[in-house]
């Protein structure tokens, strides 16, 4: 194996053990898969691999540096998924809707 490769893999277990295989999964598994092709490849074919592989690398490094970034500024607040949003407009449509007088008596 070249240094290129053995950096990529310890690169993408690293990532792997943090967790970031997470921030975009597919991705991440087709960089892996990459990896796997390059490191079967010589010559011209290994050189242009090498350089892909290293382009999808370094792209997933800025997004796993940018997603910790995130993490960071959102560390004291807790995380709102899609259910949250929905809990939180439903509170909105309830409050709306008893703020409003009734328009018809039964």
């Amino acid at each position: 194996m070249t240094d290129a490769v053995t950096r990529a893999r310890a690169l993408l277990d690293a990532w792997r053990a943090r967790r970031a295989d997470r921030i975009d999964a597919v991705r991440f598994h087709f960089i892996e898969a990459m990896e796997r092709r390059t490191r079967e490849q010589t010559g011209t074919v290994r050189k242009l691999l090498d350089e892909r592989l290293s382009s999808l690398l370094e792209a997933y490094g800025r997004d796993v540096a940018n997603a910790a970034t995130d993490d960071a500024a959102t560390a004291g607040s807790p995380a709102r998924g899609l259910l949250g949003e929905l809990v939180d407009e439903i509170h909105r449509h309830a409050a709306t809707r008893g703020s409003r007088a009734p328009t018809s008596a039964r």
